[in-house]
């Protein structure tokens, strides 16, 4: 409730004060003139009274101080009674407006209370629903606590000879955000009951290993590694959306979007079965199946006499070329990789491609006891000469991947080069737009 407004009137003559500007808000809060209050107290530990009865409180009288909120255009001031237990075992004072009392209201009479209450303040809930709104809108709790307009900008008038009078409260943005934070932390549970009865028949969800870092550090050291997040319109938790889908009888997921689909696809179909129900696979690209030319064989090598016999007469064919000439071979590696935990294994398979012939290479029959690689002296030799360079996408890595997989050290001189990587030459040549480019979409751009 509020004062009168201030009346003028030309005929009672009348000094006008600063004072009579500024009329507070006041809210009278007396619950326990509608309805007996039991001691919160005295309910939680199921005390009676001698006659069995639940223990009421008694009202001791009127606080001393009033309890301040931050309303929309202006101040109010709460206005309440101070009760008392009178049981021998509790004795315990309670104001009418806080929290255990509420929680022993009901909730028709609870309504009547538009306040949310902190440790010292509150706020009216007018200036929650902005906040709510700004906070969902992009609006963060600094410019929320500078907006003009929103919080109380009628700054009270003084005496005049009192120059610290009251000047008004605005709270904080510290206290916006710590108050968002609580009053999301206090729906919690109602929020997470709302997302598990929505239905999830498309869901989308990605990692992340970037927010994780500013997350929180403890000791200059990052608290999680990585970040997992899934949504659709309720953000449920990934582990129980099968749960609450059959729990609630909706139907189960039918598509799952995400930014890496070959990576996230197995563990997907592991977690929703679903998926695979009636689904016709896609074929991953849409130019027919390389088939090889006229004139072309392949040879598999599968011994070490005919890795060697091959390999030496490949560098007899870098004897007839100049001193400075090159010998180019088209390269590629083939190695196991374990679609659960994405681990991948050691290199498996070689292939070289040189004047119509397509030499396959297997090597993990080479794999010692200590799990390194030791390939043939001349497939070495090879792998290691300058001069012989090996065409293909990604193939620089490709040779580290085999050279870490030897179990070579960094410090060794003799490492795996003459590397000549398609994709900066495509791009060079305004083939593709990126550098990176997989083997197969850049076979697509040059057939096509």
């Amino acid at each position: 409730m509020t004062a009168p407004p201030l009346v003028f009137s030309r005929v009672v003559p009348y000094e006008i004060e600063p004072i009579d500007f500024y009329r507070p808000h006041f809210f009278v809060w007396l619950p326990h003139l509608l309805q007996h209050i039991p001691c919160p107290e005295c309910k939680d530990t199921k005390r009676r009274t001698k006659q069995g009865q639940p223990v009421m409180l008694r009202v001791l009288g009127w606080p001393k101080q009033l309890r301040r909120v931050v309303d929309i255009e202006h101040l109010v001031f709460i206005i309440g009674h101070r009760y008392r237990c009178a049981h021998n075992k509790c004795k315990k004072t309670f104001q009418s407006w806080l929290p255990a009392i509420m929680r022993v209201l009901p909730p028709p009479l609870i309504t009547l209370f538009p306040f949310h209450l902190t440790y010292r303040c509150g706020l009216m809930e007018h200036l929650i629903s902005v906040l709510r709104t700004s906070f969902q809108r992009g609006i963060g709790p600094s410019p929320f606590a500078n907006a003009s307009g929103l919080l109380p900008s009628n700054c009270p008038f003084p005496w005049w000879n009192d120059p610290s009078g009251y000047a008004g409260y605005v709270p904080l943005h510290r206290y916006f955000h710590a108050f968002y934070d609580s009053l999301i932390e206090l729906h919690a549970a109602e929020m997470d009951q709302h997302m598990a009865m929505l239905s999830a028949e498309g869901l989308s969800h990605d990692h992340s290993f970037k927010v994780t870092g500013i997350l929180g550090k403890v000791n200059g050291v990052a608290t999680f590694g990585a970040l997992h997040t899934g949504h659709n319109d309720c953000m449920p938790a990934l582990v129980e959306i099968p749960v609450t889908l059959a729990k609630y009888g909706h139907a189960p997921v039918k598509v799952v979007f995400t930014d890496n689909v070959r990576g996230d696809k197995s563990a997907l179909e592991q977690a929703f079965p679903s998926l695979l129900y009636d689904v016709s696979p896609v074929p991953s690209s849409a130019l027919n199946d390389l088939v090889l030319p006229d004139g072309w064989h392949v040879c598999r090598l599968g011994s070490t006499f005919q890795i060697n016999s091959r390999m030496n007469c490949l560098m007899d064919e870098l004897h007839g070329v100049d001193d400075k000439g090159e010998l180019f071979v088209a390269m590629d590696l083939e190695w196991p990789v374990d679609r659960e935990t994405g681990i991948y294994g050691k290199v498996s398979l070689i292939s070289f491609a040189y004047e119509k012939a397509v030499y396959l290479i297997p090597v993990a029959q080479y794999t010692q006891d200590d799990g390194c690689l030791k390939l043939p002296s001349s497939l070495l030799v090879v792998l290691r000469l300058k001069r012989i360079r090996k065409i293909g996408v990604q193939v620089k890595g490709d040779l580290t991947h085999s050279y870490n997989d030897c179990g070579f050290s960094n410090s060794d001189k003799l490492l795996f080069v003459g590397a000549l990587e398609l994709g900066p030459m495509a791009k060079d040549r305004n083939i593709t737009d990126r550098a990176h480019v997989s083997l197969s979409d850049l076979t697509g751009l040059v057939l096509q």
